[in-house]
């Protein structure tokens, strides 16, 4: 857990050694599909595969193009009823009120915000895997990708880009561990992002020991 102490102490600035390793594939994914049109995807092609869910395919198109008051038109009328809240409009961008970045690790407030849009994004690829029409990888990679990109907007020192740098990495991990599909569960961002640096940090260490050993028994 050392990075996580170098960023709350304002002393990590994210490198290409951080990003490198968890987002070999996934990152280039999400870089290269941020907003794209579901008609491309597998399931438009498959037919043995389940059709995506019309109506919520249209709310994460909105929500990915900024139109948050057509979004929050756009959701399904049973979503409250399945996921158990009423979504709301926030300022210009439809978000989950009861979401946000909350975690033991402080993340800055700027934050929560884009936290409960994307909360609300994942609950409506959610709602279409409980209906049995999930949303292809194009929606779950877009809503990362607008994430991760209005942090770094919002970010003007080294503390607040350590802490966007450490939610691109748990998303990408998290998202390619998910096989790009609907979230598995409702774990909030910064654990996973805790969980995938202590991963990385763990196996840095495993292969600095492993190199050091092999280095004394060729001494």
């Amino acid at each position: 857990m050392l990075l996580i102490g170098l960023i709350l102490e304002g002393t990590f600035v994210p490198d290409a050694s951080v990003s490198a390793r968890p987002t070999t594939s996934t990152d280039q994914r999400v870089a290269s599909r941020p907003t794209a049109d579901p008609t491309s995807d597998l399931r438009t092609r498959d037919p043995r595969l389940p059709t995506e869910d019309p109506a919520a395919a249209e709310v994460i198109k909105l929500m990915l193009a900024g139109d948050g008051a057509r979004a929050i038109a756009a959701v399904p009328a049973d979503f409250a009823t399945r996921m158990g809240y009423q979504p709301i409009l926030e300022g210009a961008e439809a978000s989950n009120p009861d979401g946000g970045c909350s975690s033991p690790v402080p993340m800055p407030d700027e934050f929560e915000p884009l936290c409960r849009t994307h909360d609300l994004g994942y609950d409506t690829l959610r709602y279409a895997d409980r209906i049995g029409h999930p949303l292809g990888a194009w929606a779950r990679l877009g809503l990362d990708t607008m994430l991760v990109s209005r942090m770094r907007e919002t970010c003007h020192d080294p503390l607040c880009a350590g802490a966007a740098e450490l939610a691109r990495v748990g998303l990408a991990m998290n998202t390619w561990n998910e096989g790009d599909g609907p979230p598995k569960d409702r774990a909030n961002l910064l654990s996973i992002a805790a969980s995938a640096i202590s991963h990385l940090v763990h196996s840095g260490s495993e292969d600095h020991d492993g190199a050091r050993a092999s280095s004394e028994m060729t001494r």
